[in-house]
């Protein structure tokens, strides 16, 4: 389950395994788009290759630090980014792999081993991929409003809308 959240006093983006329940970890959506960038180039971490059932090539970067692991699944339909709390005791690339759910893995990944330039490969290929995201927002409309200034100055909102927004 990927979400976004904004509600003008804390704004973020995080990732859930789907087969995993636990606490929700937001995350500012600029930092979210550059994870190989901000949590992994530079730091000790590794990279697999696999392939999954229908022979797609996939590629899984792991990182883990004391609390949690965080996962990007670099795959022909895109990246997908996942954290993972260390209380899973996750123990191979292959288990790290079944918590994106969708992913039919047949064999665990093997380590990339002495690839020069992988790293920076892998952070070129995540800029790209920043462009696919979009925003948008929901605005309150007082009876009468009719132009976008008159919504957009709104101060302030009556507490069934304030409750609505923290439905969605």
């Amino acid at each position: 389950m990927k979400f976004w959240e904004e509600n003008g006093r804390a704004s973020g983006r995080g990732s859930v395994g789907s087969n995993h329940s636990g606490a929700i970890h937001l995350e500012n959506p600029e930092s979210h788009l550059r994870w190989y960038f901000k949590y992994f180039l530079g730091t000790a971490h590794q990279n697999y290759y696999g392939k999954t059932a229908n022979k797609s090539m996939f590629i899984l970067s792991v990182v883990k630090s004391d609390e949690h692991y965080r996962a990007i699944l670099w795959a022909k339909t895109g990246l997908q980014r996942i954290y993972l709390p260390v209380s899973l005791k996750i123990r191979s690339p292959h288990s790290i792999c079944q918590e994106f759910g969708d992913l039919d893995v047949q064999r665990a990944p093997r380590e990339i081993r002495d690839a020069p330039g992988i790293q920076e490969d892998l952070s070129r290929i995540e800029e790209q991929e920043g462009a696919v995201y979009f925003k948008f927002g929901i605005l309150y409309r007082k009876p009468g409003q009719q132009t976008d200034n008159e919504m957009l100055s709104n101060e302030g909102m009556p507490p069934a809308f304030e409750k609505f927004l923290e439905l969605i």
